[in-house]
């Protein structure tokens, strides 16, 4: 994921969300099944980027959404991408 968001007031977030992955797992990665919600992890390398990805999904209600963050490391101890099957997402920049 790259570049930088915009916020409601149209200005741009200090801070370059780079590097971080985001991917999805769990039953809204399923073909089969109608999800209820939609599980992420967000894999991270600098302290202040969980932060801001909590501030930019605050307002979603309409969907339930569950954030698992890990620093890169935390990943590759876990192998938890590889276990859950996660599939990484890609944005437009």
């Amino acid at each position: 994921m790259g570049g930088h968001f915009k916020s409601e007031s149209g200005g741009q977030f200090e801070r370059n969300l780079q590097p971080m992955s985001i991917f999805a797992f769990g039953s809204a990665t399923r073909s089969n099944t109608n999800p209820n919600d939609i599980d992420l992890l967000i894999v991270y390398d600098e302290e202040w980027q969980p932060n801001v990805i909590r501030r930019l999904l605050s307002n979603i209600d309409y969907l339930p959404i569950h954030l698992i963050f890990m620093l890169r490391e935390e990943q590759i101890e876990t192998n938890f991408i590889e276990l859950q099957k996660c599939v990484m997402l890609e944005f437009l920049q």
